[in-house]
Parts: structure tokens; sequence; C-alpha cells
């Protein structure tokens, strides 16, 4: 059993109560630089996972009187950076989708030749990297849009930033208000990549660069035929955002018709699509902004009162630089350092 994982493509674990077959496997993948752990039922499986960095678990769909399906599902709610392909003398289709909706990446069906069983264990280990890959990506875009990247030391910025930290646990709808500059949707963006849901999407819109006519389409998509040029089903931003966040900026300049498409929203989390019957539930955590006052807005009749309130749950009011003048150096600093690195020069 070959377990240094230092020098080889990934460790995989082979489960299979047949001792040849096992070997077989074993003496195949062994020879293509994987290193290999072995088990001979579920519960010495389950010891090996515990207790080891394993990267592809390559499971017999019959242990015994035991089911590989019942590991599959085992990996993928304790062990979830582990790819798991299922092994089956039962090419159905059945059998395939049952594999696939208990967690596992690929099934192979008996009898196999050796390059296809290499060709969909390189695939899934060609999964897991992707996954991390992705995983490390994301952690350093929340790493630059980190509340600690927003500038300043004032007691102003200072308290901004605690009442963002705050609320970015929750699934709280955030008004954040503050003149053009102010660095609104940095704070947006902070608060998502500070959230739960930050491994979903972070989609951003300027409401006021999109034509009315076309703002109701973007945002909450079209079926074909809805109007002229619809000619296909096109998804709108809400769901681009599903399971994510939906960053609203310049809300003040949503056209009427749209504020009641997402007071209904703010209400229900449902939307419809231009040109539907019907509606559709989804997960989008709403942040709008606006450098307007909207509740001067709401008592001239401009935006509607009920949706004010709706967005304006937690309200997140952002100081101009006139209000934060001790901020104004280190700013300065800070541009002169950005605008240095990207030229490749010393700063002044």
């Amino acid at each position: 059993m070959s377990t240094d994982k230092q020098n080889t493509s990934g460790t995989i674990l082979i489960v299979d109560d047949e001792t040849g077959i096992r070997r077989s496997l074993a003496i195949l993948l062994g020879s293509a630089n994987y290193a290999i752990m072995e088990a001979e039922a579920l519960e010495t499986a389950i010891v090996l996972l515990n207790n080891n960095d394993i990267d592809l678990a390559v499971i017999d769909m019959r242990l015994g009187d035991e089911s590989g399906i019942d590991l599959v599902k085992q990996i993928k709610q304790n062990h979830p950076n582990t790819e798991s392909v299922l092994l089956t003398a039962y090419g159905s289709i059945e059998s395939s989708v049952e594999a696939m909706k208990a967690g596992a990446y690929d099934y192979v069906t008996k009898p196999f030749s050796d390059s296809e069983l290499l060709l969909r264990v390189s695939k899934a280990l060609e999964r897991k990297k992707m996954k991390e890959e992705i995983i490390t990506l994301r952690q350093h875009v929340a790493m630059s849009y980190g509340f600690d990247n927003i500038v300043g030391i004032s007691k102003q910025i200072t308290q901004v930033k605690e009442t963002a930290r705050r609320i970015a646990a929750t699934d709280i709808t955030v008004l954040i208000t503050g003149a053009s500059g102010t660095g609104k949707e940095l704070f947006a963006r902070a608060i998502h990549h500070h959230s739960h849901r930050r491994n979903g999407p972070l989609v951003a819109v300027d409401c006021s660069a999109i034509p009315e006519t076309l703002l109701e389409s973007e945002l909450f998509g079209h079926v074909k035929g809805a109007f002229t040029s619809a000619s296909s089903d096109k998804k709108g931003l809400f769901e681009e955002a599903d399971g994510g966040t939906l960053f609203l900026d310049e809300v003040s300049n949503m056209p009427a018709p749209i504020q009641v498409k997402l007071l209904r929203f703010l209400q229900d989390s449902v939307i419809r699509q231009v040109g539907s019957s019907t509606s559709r539930k989804v997960d989008v955590r709403i942040l709008a902004a606006s450098n307007r006052d909207l509740a001067t807005m709401v008592s001239q009749g401009e935006f509607r009162e009920d949706l004010y309130y709706r967005l304006n749950v937690i309200p997140l009011n952002l100081p101009s630089l006139m209000e934060r003048a001790e901020d104004i150096e280190i700013l300065t600093e800070y541009f002169m350092r950005k605008i240095a690195d990207e030229m490749d020069r010393s700063p002044m």
C-alpha cells in the first residue's frame, strides 16, 4: 500500500470486498503514480477517510451486505473535499442516477478497460483540483474586498465599518447612502464577502445606466416572445444572483413599475419574468445604494414609501471626505502607492 502523497498525483482509496479486484485496481492505479489505500468494507473505509487526506475514493457498488452508495453519501456529508467514483455491474440509468444523486462524481460499468478507469479517475481529480482553485480564488477575492482594505482611521469611517461588519453576518436588506465616490460599492462587496453567502454570486447593477425599457428584463428576465426582440428565454439578474447577493446601485433611478416588482420580491422572495404567467422563488439578499435622499424622494412622490421602508431596514450612511478630513493624508498616500505599484515605480 503506497501512501507517500508528496511524490504522487494524489491519494486514492479503493473500496472493494473482493481481494483480487481490489489488488488489481491498486496495481493499475499505483502504476499511474497514485498513492493507494485499500479497504474491504464500509467501516474500514470510514476509518481511513477520517484519518487521512484522501483525494478520491473508488468504490464498488456492492460491498457484501453493504452498499457503496451509503459510503458515497457519507463522503459527501463528512468529507466534501474527497471525490468519489462508483464501480457497478449494473449499467442501468437507474443506477447512474442513484450514484449521482448520492454525490458521486462519476460511475464506471463493469467490465471496463484500464484506460477507461484511468480517464475517469483523472477527470475526477481534475474536478477536485478545480474546486480547490475556486475556493482559493474566492478567499483571495474576499481578502481583496475585506473591510480592512477600506482605507481610513477616522471615527466616522471606523463606526461605519463596525456597523457593516455586524450586519454582514445577517441576511438583512441594507440601504447604503452617500455622495458619489464615498465607496458604496466597496462596502457592498465587503458585506457580501463577509457573509454566509460569500461562496455565492455577487451581482451588481447600476439602475441609472440601463434604459427604463430594458431594466425590467435585465433584472427579472423574460420568456421567448415577451416582446419583439425576445427570440429566446433569458435569465435575469435576480436568478443570476440566486444563492448570493444582488447589489442595486442608484436604486433611486428605478422606474415606478419596477419598484412594484422589487417590493413584491422583498415581501415574498418571488419574481416573475417579463411575459410569464408564473412566479418563481429565488434566494437573494438585496443590498441597495443611492446618492440621493430617498426619504425626500418619498415625500415628493418620486419613490414608493413602502419600498423605501423595505430597503431601509439597516441604513448605512457613508461619510463624505469633508466629514473625515483626517483620512485625507492616508488616502493620498494609499493612492500614490497604488499608482506607483501599477507603474512599477517607487512613490515620491
